[in-house]
C-alpha cells in the first residue's frame, strides 16, 4: 500500500517536469504599485448624506427612547394610596346606614 503511494507520488511529481515557471508580465508589478498609491492617496470616504442619515437616525432613536423613559415613569408612580383607592371605591368607609 505504502509502496503504491509513493509510486503514485513519484508518477504526478514527474509529470510536472515540463512544466515551466510562471511569470507574470513586466509591467504587471507596477500597475500593482499604481493602483495601491492611487486608493491610498483618494482615501475611502462615505458620503456626506449617509453620515447625515445615520446621525439622524440615531438622534430618532434616542429621542424615542427618553420620550418613552419619561411616559414609563409617569405611569409607575402611584396616584394616592392604593390601600385608599380600593376603600374608597369599594365604599368601605361610608357609614353602613347605622
Amino acid at each position: 500500500m505504502q509502496q503504491r503511494r509513493n509510486s503514485d507520488t513519484e508518477r504526478i511529481l514527474h509529470s510536472l517536469d515540463g512544466m515551466e515557471r510562471a511569470s507574470a508580465p513586466s509591467h504587471l508589478f507596477h500597475k500593482i504599485e499604481q493602483r495601491l498609491h492611487t486608493i491610498i492617496e483618494k482615501g475611502r470616504t462615505v458620503p456626506l448624506r449617509t453620515v447625515s442619515l445615520a446621525a439622524a437616525s440615531l438622534l430618532l432613536l434616542a429621542a424615542i427612547n427618553i420620550l418613552m423613559i419619561s411616559h414609563s415613569h409617569k405611569a409607575k408612580q402611584p396616584k394616592g394610596d392604593a390601600m385608599q383607592q380600593l376603600v374608597n371605591y369599594y365604599g368601605l368607609n361610608e357609614d353602613a346606614g347605622l
